[in-house]
């Protein structure tokens, strides 16, 4: 469902880096949006942000809901209470709405804009719960291949509820080894926002509302804002750079220059020996304790380094869906040890591994013919070739 916002004095649509070199978009699961349409409106205009992802909106087909200067796009839920998304966004920024993306896991609405880097697609997301069946593991790696595998820039954002330990939870659950799977796989990066975004009633945090975009190198930060009203989840604010000329180097920490004894320090610091650990819910909160000690300890003493350029990681559609089926046979072999299954699995790997070569030997070949003669860099791969290369002598002839 579409609601419209014209008003007299916004007569014509712009490219939002007309007039900004960069975007705010927000990323909050609202837990009913109605109650808290005027704290939102509020909200959007201090912080000026440009889009809004809002999941778990609650609302009902026939339920209207507008605020003023903006476009609101809603994917409500239909056959049971709860959920819904939206996106909303300024009323001038140029856009046009996308159709629906027929998902069976995942909650989703779809548009497009228009920037100075080309169109870029934003979705606002709801994943209801951590996958339970094997069918829902399907649906769901279904709906991700399907959202990353329409070609062009984007930008996934929502609450996923999922929990893994790369981005600072204290457990893995089936929905973050998933995600995990696809960004090893090439299908995305994942902008991880610099604090938790929910707390239980129990106080546990947790980092479940994420951006997935295979565009990570425009985004400047992502950071928690202040708790709003009565949700339990913390809204995200992330700046994108829309600057052609910008690119944020990849960040890595680099323990080489660590500065050893400011962590230990850090670390004793925050750390409380003195956690119970009688129940299950008491050592849960002991790990997450511990895990947040650590993060805040390596923030402080390890230094960052950039890393290299890894645009060039991302894989091409075909061998996305080659690598997906080989995971689902891996999955039916580790259920029935089928050994055809085993067969096909080989198969599909030697397939995947020729593709990755080409892939790279194409790369190198393009590094090559774009430098420029008798160069430094180019001297210095003709050495390193030749020194790759043995020649070996002629067999002699007796007599000679």
């Amino acid at each position: 469902m579409e609601n419209n916002i014209t008003l007299n004095n916004l007569n014509h649509d712009y490219n939002i880096n007309q007039n900004n070199s960069y975007i705010k978009v927000l990323n909050w699961n609202v837990c009913t949006l109605s109650r808290k349409k005027s704290e939102l409106y509020t909200f959007l205009g201090k912080r000026d942000i440009d889009i809004a992802c809002i999941s778990e909106t609650r609302l009902k087909p026939n339920q209207n809901f507008s605020l003023p200067n903006y476009k609101i796009y809603r994917k409500d839920r239909l056959h049971s209470p709860g959920g819904g998304v939206a996106l909303i966004l300024k009323s001038r920024l140029k856009h046009r709405d996308l159709p629906d993306l027929k998902l069976k896991f995942i909650e989703a609405k779809a548009i497009e804009i228009s920037t100075s880097l080309g169109p870029i697609r934003i979705v606002s997301i709801y994943v209801r719960h951590n996958c339970e069946t094997p069918e829902d593991i399907s649906n769901f790696e279904g709906d991700l291949l399907k959202l990353t595998s329409m070609g062009g820039k984007f930008l996934i954002i929502g609450d996923l509820n999922a929990k893994h330990t790369e981005w600072h939870n204290p457990y893995n659950n089936k929905n973050g080894n998933i995600l995990r799977e696809f960004k090893e796989n090439g299908y995305f990066d994942i902008i991880i926002p610099n604090g938790p975004t929910r707390y239980t009633r129990n106080g546990n945090p947790s980092i479940i509302d994420l951006i997935l975009t295979n565009i990570p190198e425009i985004f400047l930060y992502s950071k928690t804002s202040k708790k709003l009203s009565s949700s339990d989840h913390y809204p995200t604010i992330s700046k994108i750079s829309l600057d052609k000329s910008f690119h944020a180097p990849q960040t890595r920490f680099d323990y080489n220059r660590a500065n050893w004894p400011l962590f230990r320090t850090v670390f004793n610091n925050r750390l409380d020996p003195e956690l119970p650990l009688e129940t299950e819910r008491n050592i849960d909160d002991a790990l997450t304790h511990l895990t947040w000690s650590i993060k805040e300890a390596q923030s402080q003493s390890v230094p960052l380094r950039r890393g290299a350029d890894d645009r060039n990681l991302y894989l091409d559609n075909v061998t996305k869906r080659l690598i997906s089926v080989k995971n689902a046979k891996r999955r039916q072999f580790n259920e029935t040890r089928d050994p055809l299954l085993r067969t096909e699995i080989n198969k599909l790997r030697k397939l995947i591994d020729k593709r990755l070569k080409d892939k790279n030997n194409l790369q190198f070949q393009n590094k090559i013919q774009a430098m420029p003669d008798r160069s430094k860099p180019f001297w210095t791969i003709t050495k390193l070739i030749l020194s790759l290369i043995h020649i070996s002598e002629p067999t002699r002839r007796r007599g000679i």
